[in-house]
């Protein structure tokens, strides 16, 4: 099969590589390990739409997206402290990190965010992709052969292809890359870039609303080693109530044993919510939730030697950079 260029993923970041690819008249191919598309804003299955993560814009996003012929609602934000503490760190799972951006303190510091549930439903169908099917085909990544260009997948499919859209996370690059020559260099690069992130554990919920708030969104924080969730978020959307529960985790101190029942009933003790009550219930792990500062030069030398092998790097966790 000869493709002009395939696309590893099937994000946001992946829906726009191939619409740049379509604009220029370019066969493109996405692929990735996963049933569905949308990334983080994936749909949950069923009759009421729920994404399994929050995805938050501000005014000046929400405006670009109106540009696009897309409105999403906005609401104002209000700060509930459940208890007072160092937040800060707690939300980067207590350790030494300098991270690019903490959505959460991004969140907290705004006077209104702006949310659509079917957000990357609404992108599909703003660059003209069918909204009823994924953008891509299932497979996971066997070989990428950068010399003979050649990609091979786990469907036993081989690829001829022209150029390689990468947006998975970048740490896993060299994973699958021969020769081996070109692998060692990508990981030396990767060692140089000593790359760090701060996973975060999404307990997502969508209930009835008893007293709808239309128009408001509330984040509840606790900030000290007492609870294990350190933000909470609930919107309402018509007659439903959607919460978000994050907590933290890293590698030297991963999810302890039990935690989805630990979060479950912290909610129950600060009277947030009760699962009882939920219609639907969904657990995500955002491995790369927040990334560290890393050394810009390394990275554009990285991206350089890459692109002259015909491999971009394309979206957040590929490039390493924080976007809005």
């Amino acid at each position: 099969m000869d493709i002009d260029v395939v696309v590893i993923g099937s994000g946001i970041s992946a829906l726009k590589a191939l619409y740049v690819a379509k604009l220029y008249n370019r066969n493109a191919l996405a692929v990735d390990v996963h049933g569905g598309d949308g990334g983080y804003i994936q749909l949950l299955d069923g009759e009421d739409a729920v994404a399994k993560a929050p995805l938050f814009i501000d005014l000046d996003e929400a405006d670009f997206l109106h540009s696009l012929g897309i409105d999403v609602k906005c609401y104002e934000v209000k700060h509930s402290v459940l208890k007072s503490g160092n937040y800060v760190l707690k939300t980067v799972g207590f350790i030494d990190i300098d991270v690019q951006m903490n959505w959460f303190i991004r969140w907290l510091n705004s006077n209104k965010l702006c949310f659509d549930v079917e957000l990357f439903t609404k992108l599909k169908k703003s660059y003209e992709f069918p909204t009823y099917r994924p953008i891509h085909s299932v497979a996971n990544i066997r070989k990428i052969d950068v010399e003979k260009k050649i990609l091979a997948l786990s469907t036993g499919t081989i690829i001829k292809y022209s150029k390689i859209v990468y947006t998975w996370p970048l740490e896993l690059l060299p994973q699958n890359l021969y020769p081996n020559s070109i692998k060692n260099i990508i990981e030396q690069f990767l060692n140089q870039l000593e790359l760090k992130y701060v996973s975060l554990y999404i307990y997502t919920t969508l209930a009835k609303s008893i007293e709808p708030k239309e128009n408001l969104i509330t984040i509840y924080t606790h900030a000290t080693k007492a609870s294990k969730i350190h933000t909470a978020i609930a919107l309402h959307l018509h007659n439903k109530k959607i919460m978000y529960t994050a907590t933290s985790y890293t590698k030297q101190h991963p999810l302890i044993p039990g935690i989805r029942e630990k979060i479950v009933s912290e909610l129950k003790k600060h009277r947030i919510t009760n699962s009882i009550d939920a219609l639907k219930k969904h657990y995500t792990n955002i491995t790369y939730g927040l990334l560290n500062k890393i050394n810009e030069n390394i990275l554009k030398e990285l991206e350089q030697l890459l692109e002259n092998h015909d491999i971009i790097l394309f979206g957040r966790i590929a490039q390493w950079r924080e976007k809005t």
